[in-house]
Formats: C-alpha cells, structure tokens, sequence
C-alpha cells in the first residue's frame, strides 16, 4: 500500500509536469529577469530590481509551486495513511523530485535551474502546511537546494534520490551485448563528471558565501554579522555532509558494478579501457570529497566513512594488494570504531612490485584523522610513509612524498576545536609496543636517514616526522628499561 501510493503521487507528478514547468519558467515573464540570468553565478543576489510585478508574480508562483504538489497528496490519498507511513512516502517523493530538478534547466541554458528562480523571486523557506494529523503538521517548502517535503518543524537539508538509480544498472549485466555495455560505460562516466562538476560548483558558492560573511564581521565586529557568519558556517557543513553523503551513494553504486562487470567474464579490450576509464573518474570524484575535509577541516557526519568503507571494500575485493584502498578502508573502519586490520603491516615486508599505489590515500588519513587516537593515526601515517619510500626505492625520495607524510602526521593537531559536543571520538587500543608497530616506524626512521636528499627543506622535514615519532620511541625505551 505505501509502495502503491508513492507510485500514485510520482506518476501524477509526471503527467502535470508541464503545469509544473510553467511555474519554473515564471521569471520568464519579468523584462529583468534576462539581464539578472546573464550575470547569475548561482547565488543569491542582494540587488535584485524591486517591482510591483515582480512582487506579485513571486507570490503566486511559490503558491503555485506549493499547491502543485499538496493538491496531488490530496488526490492519491495520503492523509489516509499513519504519521510514519506519511513521512516515508514523502521522503520518497521529495528524492525523486530533487533528482528531477537536478536535471532541470530552463531556456537552454545550465545557469537557469531551480535555484535560480529561488534567488530572483527571494522564495527561500517560502511554504505551507498542508495536513495535520494527531498534532503532527506535514508541510511543503521551498529552498535553493531543492523542494522539502515533511515535518513542517523540520529544516532539513533537501534530500535527492541517487543519480546512479537514473542509470538503471541491474539492468545491465555480464549477458548484456558489448555494444550496449559500452554505450552505458559511456553514460556512467558523463553521470560522474555531472556530478563532480555540480560538487565544484556548489561547493565553491559555499565558499565565497562563507569569504563573504566572514570579511563582514572582520570588518564590523557587530553581533549581527557574526550570527549572519555563524548561520553560513551551519549551512557550509550541513550542506557539505548532505552532498557527501548524495554524491558517494552513486560512487558506491558505479564502483559495485564496476566490480560485478569486471569478476563476471573476459570481456573485450574496448570494455575494459572505458571500465579503467570509468573507475580512474570515479577516484578523481573520491578526491574531491575529500578537499572540505583535508584542507578546511570539515568534520564529515557519520554517513560518510560508512559509505567510503563500502567504496572501499569494493575495490579491495577486485585487489587485496591495492594499498591506497586499503588505507582508505582502515581510516573509515578506524572512524567507526572497528578493529585495526594487522594485515596492513604485509605491506611494509613485501617488495615495491607486490602491491600497487592506485591513487593518494593521504587524503583519507588526514580527513578522519581527528575521530581516532593519536596512536593509531601514528600507526597509518608511519604504514603511508613506509609505503611512500618504497614505491621510490633506489632513488631517493621526492620532497612532495616528503612533505605530505609530514602534513599527514601532523594533520589532527590542525582542525580547530569541535563545536558538536555529541560528536563520538574513538579510543582505539593500540599498543605502541607491538613489534610490527615498532618495525614500521624504525623502517620510517632508516629511510629517513638513507634515502631523502638533504636540503634545508628536506631537513626541517625530516626533524619534524622525528621528533613526532618520538612517543612511540619513548614507550620502547621506557619498556626497555
């Protein structure tokens, strides 16, 4: 029954959408609204010409927009169901709705989306409660981001069904025709590039929004624009975790089927290129998640590590010899609170051509480094090191590789101090005095020594990872003696 009316409301959606594109092209009707689309990056504008008109025409098409969808609950039926069924069905819709304006743009042109009609008529929180049931108000609403559906007490992040549904991928199987495979290859690596792109692109409007607020209480040092700076702070993070949290629901699609594609049979060489293709985009993707976290110090909510351990698992089942994937599963295992995985240290034994460094997995390191112990962040940095230096043996080692060993040890001493209180920091036991603990680190310490070209930079650096290694060392020489 709940399926049944999800499926109701979706498909009346469906066959009024054209009424519903009506109302996205309202702006249409201003003389304005041309010149304001020509200069429109994607964020709101605080010098939007004020008119009668447009004051109007604002007000019925949020009204429109809102009656478009409470008239259609109301005729599939959905007050009829429990509070809990309810919120489940709109939870559904509001997915679908959000993916379909994800892929919405008006005129021809990528700079007219939703969010665009949402900045020229300033239609931000706009909404109306449309159903009461035991004290409880479900309402609709209208953010930048998207379409709300729910709890008219809820202020949450507008939530969008993964793009990698869109592309249908039990569908295509190890009995499907190479040439339909290759073409759906094709259409996974544009979904990826589309998403990274739209990553960039509202990623970098949360920045200049955050630059923009900040220099404001710099300057004014007033009470009011340091609660207009903090409610940008909110809004970056809460917003970087729900794009996370979206964008890696897809990576883990695409990376399983990859996987699933990849173990079924020998395919042509054509198949293989474009599925390498395809998972080097996705790695590319991998590493911009990781940027708020690895240089602004983002702390990711809990849904991220979750999804990057299955991303992870994915690629350590088609390779168990790929380090960087299996640094990045015991970051995101470490984040959770699971167990250390001992079989890490195989690597540090094994010759340079045993395993592979598929992609950076420093990044991974530094992002979680601040929801485990010191000692077990030690650990990785010194496996990473180790690694590092190796896959450079007989030469020495470049002062970048340098360098970001270093950074990477020193990174949970650099995120500023945790405004969330509830957030969970985990204890990992790790025991410094293990020997293949103490093996790693004195292997990073010999290299350090025999293979780094002495420069003053390369120096400095070397003291640094030294003098950081240093409590392992002390609780080896306080044991000894």
């Amino acid at each position: 029954m709940l399926n049944s009316t999800t499926k109701k409301i979706i498909i009346e959606i469906e066959n009024n959408f054209d009424l519903f594109e009506k109302y996205l092209y309202s702006p249409t009707l201003i003389k304005d609204f041309k010149k304001f689309l020509l200069n429109y990056r994607g964020m709101k504008v605080l010098d939007i010409p004020q008119s009668y008109n447009r004051d109007q025409l604002a007000k019925q098409t949020a009204e429109n927009i809102v009656n478009f969808f409470i008239n259609i609950f109301a005729k599939t039926g959905l007050a009829e169901h429990s509070e809990e069924e309810i919120l489940n069905i709109l939870n559904e819709v509001e997915e679908s709705v959000n993916l379909s304006l994800y892929y919405w743009f008006g005129l021809s042109d990528r700079n007219y989306q939703f969010r665009t009609l949402i900045h020229f008529f300033e239609l931000e929180g706009i909404g109306s409660v449309f159903l009461t049931k035991n004290k409880h108000d479900f309402a609709v609403s209208l953010s930048e981001d998207g379409i709300r559906f729910g709890l008219a007490s809820s202020d949450h992040e507008p939530k969008y069904m993964p793009v990698s549904k869109v592309c249908e991928l039990e569908k295509f199987t190890e009995k499907t025709t190479e040439r339909k495979l290759f073409a759906r290859i094709r259409t996974i690596q544009r979904e990826i590039c589309l998403l990274i792109d739209d990553w960039e692109h509202l990623n970098s409007i949360l920045a200049v929004e955050y630059g923009r607020t900040f220099q404001d209480f710099q300057n004014l040092r007033s009470k009011k624009a340091e609660e207009e700076h903090l409610q940008v702070v909110n809004k970056m993070n809460s917003r970087r975790d729900t794009l996370a949290t979206w964008c890696l629901q897809s990576f883990c699609d695409f990376q399983e089927w990859f996987e699933r594609i990849s173990l079924a049979k020998d395919f042509s060489d054509d198949i293989r290129l474009e599925l390498e293709a395809a998972s080097s985009l996705l790695l590319s993707g991998l590493q911009k998640i990781f940027l708020p976290a690895s240089v602004s110090r983002h702390r990711y909510c809990e849904s991220v590590p979750n999804l990057l351990e299955r991303y992870a698992l994915s690629r350590v089942r088609l390779n168990n010899n790929d380090v960087s994937s299996r640094l990045l599963l015991q970051a995101c295992m470490s984040a959770q609170g699971k167990p250390f995985d001992e079989t890490l240290f195989d690597f540090i034994e094994k010759k340079p051509f045993e395993w592979t460094f598929s992609f950076d997995p420093s990044s991974a390191i530094k992002s979680f480094s601040w929801s485990y112990s010191r000692e077990l962040h030690l650990v990785l940095s010194s496996i990473y090191g180790v690694c590092c230096f190796k896959k450079t043996l007989p030469n020495s080692i470049d002062a970048n590789f340098l360098s970001d060993i270093a950074t990477t040890i020193q990174m949970p001493e650099t995120f500023p101090p945790d405004l969330n209180p509830m957030r969970k920091i985990f204890e990992n036991k790790i025991d410094l005095l293990d020997k293949n603990i103490q093996k790693t680190i004195q292997y990073l310490l010999n290299f350090l020594e025999t293979n780094v070209k002495v420069t003053k930079n390369t120096k400095e650096l070397c003291q640094f990872i030294k003098t950081n290694l240093q409590p392992a060392q002390e609780t080896l020489n306080g044991s000894l003696s």
